[in-house]
């Protein structure tokens, strides 16, 4: 037997990788997040599609010489969290989504980086989804700021202001979001270790917001993200009055 790509989380993202490498018969092996890995196994690559909660644990867990062939998936990617298991992993900042009884779509084009760009290209050709190859490391980080900066972003402004990704560009929405997104670059900053330039990235998340207006926010784990952003917040002492408003809103934090 050729060896496999593991799959590990069978969620929605899980499986629409795990199916496309099937689909290019690609030797694949899914495994659900809470059963124990076979060691014997000699991965190709290990997708690793849990939750970002998961994400750690499930590292730390990994065989020493499986970990330098993980492909990372999760949204609130930084350094911080595979650093201390693989120095080497691919990074992919997923723009496609798989929502139960809708086809697959992309907000925009994925990017990836890392030493299996090629099994990722693959599965992204297979799913018939646009994915981009970052020029290096430094235009990855950017990317995976991106991406969490939006989801920050329109999870926990929706919290308060449920709708769709439209009604965001109008006033007198636009201006808030506007200074929520600056507050969460100061804080992405601060959690990431690296500089996230307001002045780069707001621009590309409005254009992301105009392109797919009809879609719906906020997500089902805002909540949870608030908190996790709060959390930052207090842990490095930093002033962030819109954020702290909607706080005080929806999770009673003065």
């Amino acid at each position: 037997m050729d060896s496999p790509i593991v799959v590990i989380g069978m969620g929605q993202l899980g499986t629409l990788f795990a199916d496309a490498w099937i689909q290019l018969g690609q030797s694949t092996l899914t495994i659900r997040r809470e059963q124990r890995v076979n060691q014997d196994i000699a991965p190709r690559a290990v997708l690793i599609a849990t939750g970002e909660q998961d994400l750690p644990p499930v590292l730390a867990s990994l065989p020493h010489f499986w970990r330098s062939h993980v492909i990372l998936i999760q949204n609130e990617l930084v350094p911080q969290i595979w650093v201390p298991y693989t120095d080497q992993p691919t990074l992919v900042a997923v723009w496609a989504e798989k929502k139960p009884h809708i086809e697959v779509h992309s907000l925009r084009s994925s990017v990836v980086f890392g030493p299996h760009t090629d099994l990722v290209a693959d599965a992204f050709a297979a799913m018939n989804q646009p994915l981009s190859v970052a020029k290096d490391y430094s235009d990855m980080l950017l990317e995976l700021s991106i991406k969490n900066i939006y989801i920050w972003a329109t999870n926990i402004y929706g919290l308060s202001n449920p709708g769709s990704l439209g009604q965001l560009a109008a006033e007198p929405h636009a201006a808030v979001l506007e200074s929520l997104m600056a507050e969460l670059c100061q804080v992405h900053s601060a959690v990431a270790g690296y500089y996230c330039a307001p002045q780069r990235i707001i621009p590309i998340i409005w254009h992301i917001i105009h392109t797919n207006a009809d879609l719906k926010i906020p997500g089902r784990s805002a909540r949870t993200r608030l908190e996790r952003v709060m959390s930052a917040v207090h842990q490095h002492s930093l002033a962030t009055p819109e954020l702290s408003r909607i706080a005080k809103l929806n999770l009673n934090q003065e």
